[in-house]
């Protein structure tokens, strides 16, 4: 397994910890966490400044005063994206539940500060010369358009919640990739793709897991319908080896099926 995708289950598993521990989590416990895998000073940043930018408090991480985004500017303008919510086509309408958890979400986003064009060209040179701080500004700055790129993503199989947590862990690991030579428009379109890429992953997963789950479905309902025609000829409990005949099968894949049936198919052990 990549240390990408370790990485990312790390970051969700950790998400889940903050939720237990009422969305608090110290500095140790994030470095323990991610231990498993060799994280550079630049990149425990980026996982710092997207545990935050979720609203989980980290105890004994010091932010400089330069990763705070310009608090004089204007707030994230998101009526723009709630807009866009209410008027969906039938093929991209939210259950109540998902349109209930954006509009809080956005609601979050909404008290962090904007950044006038200039601001942003400026941010846009310094991630592309590699600088940390930078990047973690650019982490919160992109929420938002993480929120309009999951929607076009809604009703393929995974909840909204999930397709903006697995957008943001693709903005933040498309930053930690970022480096010179880039013009400002193509760090965007970078962005973009790699949030993107990060969604298109995670539905593909989750569809390649429905698939196996079927196709383990299958399986154990031929299996379950082979006892029972066994039975009723029989007249009896049948064994492992007097199934694995009948259906043509190994004594081993009989016992497979019969292990992750969870106990709903009844085969004897051979005497």
């Amino acid at each position: 397994m990549s240390d990408k995708i370790i990485f990312r289950e790390l970051l969700n598993e950790i998400g889940e910890l903050a939720i237990t521990q009422e969305n608090k989590l110290t500095v140790t416990e994030i470095k323990e966490f991610f231990s498993k895998i060799s994280l550079s000073n630049e990149q425990m940043e980026l996982v710092y400044s997207y545990l935050e930018a979720n609203k989980i408090e980290i105890e004994g991480h010091i932010r400089s005063d330069k990763v705070k985004l310009f608090e004089e500017s204007d707030s994230v303008n998101t009526d723009e994206i709630k807009e866009e919510t209410e008027i969906q086509d039938n093929n991209q309408e939210m259950k109540e539940e998902e349109n209930g958890y954006l509009n809080m979400y956005l609601e979050e986003l909404g008290a962090i500060p904007n950044m006038n064009n200039h601001e942003k060209i400026d941010l846009y040179r310094q991630v592309i010369q590699g600088d940390a701080l930078a990047k973690s500004k650019m982490i919160q700055l992109y929420l938002p358009r993480v929120v309009e790129l999951s929607k076009a993503y809604l009703n393929k199989g995974l909840p909204l919640s999930d397709l903006i947590q697995e957008g943001n862990i693709g903005l933040m690991l498309t930053l930690d990739e970022v480096h010179s030579p880039l013009k400002e428009d193509q760090l965007e379109d970078m962005l973009n793709n790699g949030i993107k890429m990060a969604i298109e992953e995670v539905l593909e997963e989750a569809d390649t897991i429905k698939i196996a789950d079927k196709q383990i479905l299958g399986r154990v309902n031929y299996l379950n319908e082979g006892v029972k025609n066994l039975e009723e000829e029989l007249g009896r409990p049948v064994s492992i080896t007097e199934l694995a005949k009948y259906l043509e099968m190994s004594e081993d894949a009989v016992r497979d099926i019969v292990r992750i049936s969870d106990d709903e198919i009844k085969v004897k052990e051979n005497m």
